[in-house]
């Protein structure tokens, strides 16, 4: 019986263990939240109302694109606007901006 008893617990050890070694560390759960934080994006200029701009776009979630967009403006000195799924930056700047963008681990079409 004796033997049966340890048995169970060395089991009921083990699966707590076990889970122990399944738990995020802090570490692992702020890369998972920074992961789901990188967009897919899409730089290309454009001429509007006879001034070249550079547009951003492909947003999917808007925190993160007025952040970004600050950000750049402010890291460049432009101003611009952000519509919908749309960043607008005054000037041609799509190479600094994919630049930028690629350096904070977004992925740039």
């Amino acid at each position: 019986m004796k033997n049966k008893q340890n048995d169970w617990r060395n089991t009921l050890e083990q699966i707590r263990n076990a889970n122990d070694d399944l738990k995020l560390t802090q570490e692992e759960t702020e890369q998972i939240k920074q992961s789901e934080n990188k967009q897919t994006l899409s730089v290309f200029t454009n001429i509007r109302k006879g001034k070249t701009s550079t547009i951003i776009s492909g947003w999917t979630n808007s925190e993160i694109q007025e952040k970004i967009s600050k950000e750049i403006k402010e890291k460049l000195g432009v101003g611009g606007s952000t519509r919908g799924d749309e960043t607008l930056i005054q000037g041609n700047k799509k190479d600094e901006i994919e630049k930028y963008l690629r350096n904070a681990g977004h992925t740039v079409l």
